[in-house]
């Protein structure tokens, strides 16, 4: 996943700070295929419930019973959607081979040397893009830590990874429609929003309807609970396999082992405001029936 933390299977899930960070020791670990044997294990997160929470910058508060906030400005149909596709994480890997074979029958190049800036992008050059990112958002703090890391002539080497991936990216198509789940930016919830500073939820919920473009490539991922590791906020996107087709995406962990279940989408989505609510995460191999993970989220179509 791509956020504004660095990726829990490369080291450490921290806030990237951009100053220098290096994942050489764990990147071939983490981002690419491990010998048979010795894949690594992850809680297996499945279930989810809807739920509202006020602050989504408190603790988590799992008191409050679970739904919608959107009342009759509700425009999520759950007779369409529910013919949606949601992989679970025993089924992802099956789901993968139907995935390649299609890739392949359609001549949609998916080997690793077809790839070569998604190869770079799920290896060392994480934290560096997601410095170009940030500057690419026109956040000064964000540019300004990119520039002290990387130097004053980063744009460069930015412009050049963007477009070869971005390149890759819209080369990409898929077989099935698909539920996925992406962990925010806060600028991805101002644009859904229509508004100059993060949103609340009220203002979330009142943007039913609003129609907006991601101006980024967005990671997002078929496991919930992975997302759920990169933002308090996430988009529960459902995607026709034509529009993400259109779009262009690839599902990473379809070719490489990242345990993150991750489908890539080229930047310039545009998306529909479905829903706004609170989504309970439980671990399916917790003993605790307590032990939940509150998120807020946007229920979002892609255009």
């Amino acid at each position: 996943m791509r956020g504004e933390y660095a990726f829990h299977n490369c080291g450490e899930l921290k806030k990237v700070n951009y100053s220098v960070v290096s994942l050489s020791d764990t990147a071939y670990k983490g981002c690419y295929q491990l010998p048979e044997g010795e894949e690594q294990n992850q809680p297996d997160y499945t279930e989810y419930h809807s739920g509202y929470s006020e602050d989504d910058s408190q603790e988590e508060d799992i008191s409050g019973s679970a739904g919608s906030i959107a009342g009759d400005k509700n425009l999520f149909d759950e007779q369409k959607y529910s013919a949606y596709r949601t992989v679970s994480n025993d089924e992802f890997s099956a789901w993968s081979k139907r995935y390649i074979s299609f890739c392949r029958e359609s001549g949609v190049p998916i080997e690793r040397n077809q790839l070569l800036y998604t190869m770079m992008y799920k290896g060392e050059v994480i934290p560096y893009y997601l410095a170009m990112t940030s500057a690419q958002n026109q956040d000064p703090s964000m540019t300004e830590q990119a520039a002290e890391a990387f130097g004053g002539d980063y744009r460069e080497m930015y412009l050049m990874i963007d477009h070869g991936l971005t390149t890759e990216l819209k080369r990409g198509k898929m077989c099935d429609d698909l539920v996925l789940y992406s962990g925010v930016y806060d600028s991805q919830l101002m644009a859904a929003a229509g508004t100059d500073a993060v949103p609340t939820m009220e203002q979330l919920r009142d943007a039913i309807g609003n129609t907006f473009t991601d101006p980024i490539m967005i990671s997002t991922t078929t496991d919930i609970g992975v997302a759920c590791n990169f933002s308090q906020t996430l988009f529960i996107i459902y995607a026709s396999k034509e529009k993400l087709s259109a779009q262009g995406a690839i599902s990473i962990d379809s070719i490489i082992n990242t345990n993150e279940k991750e489908i890539l989408m080229a930047d310039n989505a545009k998306y529909r405001v479905l829903d706004v609510g609170t989504i309970d995460v439980e671990k399916k191999d917790s003993s605790d029936a307590e032990d939940v993970l509150r998120r807020n989220y946007v229920k979002v179509e892609l255009l």
